[in-house]
């Protein structure tokens, strides 16, 4: 599992990069455009929530807080359309309470999202595009105790991100974006037809380094 993470995140890294220089050099950004990668790191929150449903009745969890962090590229290769993606911890999940204590549970994955941003001049960029998260594991708190726990949730999530970014200044950019898990993450529960979704609303500042 480690080493297909690896993998999956060395091969992004690299699709990225030659991609951007491509355009770079061949100019097809368009005339007298200026093409580059830019490369950044981001934090922020996320409120979260698992959305669990038998398929008949939904029932959504109480929203969890948790963080994120991580690095960003971006190929501004084009004055319209530009692609981008990310490496990113989140920490995402959700409360329940109605047991004789409240229940939180807690989720952390590597998450890699492949973006394709649509610049709208001062308005900023909004994009949108397909993620897979890599589950690391997780806690579930209850009655003032806690354990970790590795097993009874799919090693991958495969959802989709739809959001908009701005810049406050040259280097800080202001993200929001939600995102919809599609996969049923849960591998334990009996119940016929029965299905756990992810899904989450994420803030973050992101810096450009170059």
């Amino acid at each position: 599992m480690k080493t297909f993470l690896v993998a999956v995140i060395i091969s992004i890294l690299g699709n990225s990069i030659v991609y951007a220089q491509y355009f770079r050099e061949t100019g097809e950004g368009g005339s007298g455009y200026e093409s580059k990668l830019n490369i950044g790191i981001k934090a922020g929150f996320n409120i979260s929530w698992l959305r669990l449903t038998d398929g008949s009745e939904i029932e959504m969890s109480e929203p969890k807080f948790g963080l994120a962090g991580g690095l960003f590229l971006e190929t501004n290769s084009s004055k319209t359309v530009n692609f981008a993606t990310e490496i990113m911890f989140n920490s995402i999940g959700g409360g329940f309470s109605g047991f004789n204590s409240n229940v939180n549970i807690g989720l952390h994955y590597i998450t890699l999202p492949a973006l394709l941003k649509f610049d709208l001049g001062y308005m900023g960029k909004i994009y949108l595009g397909p993620q897979v998260g890599f589950f690391l594991g997780g806690r579930v708190a209850a009655g003032g105790n806690s354990i970790g726990f590795s097993e009874g949730y799919t090693n991958t999530d495969f959802g989709l991100v739809l959001g908009g970014s701005n810049p406050i200044s040259e280097k800080l950019l202001l993200d929001a974006r939600f995102y919809y898990g599609a996969s049923n993450i849960d591998t334990e529960m009996p119940i016929p037809n029965f299905r756990e979704n992810n899904l989450y609303l994420q803030i973050s500042i992101g810096y450009i380094l170059n």
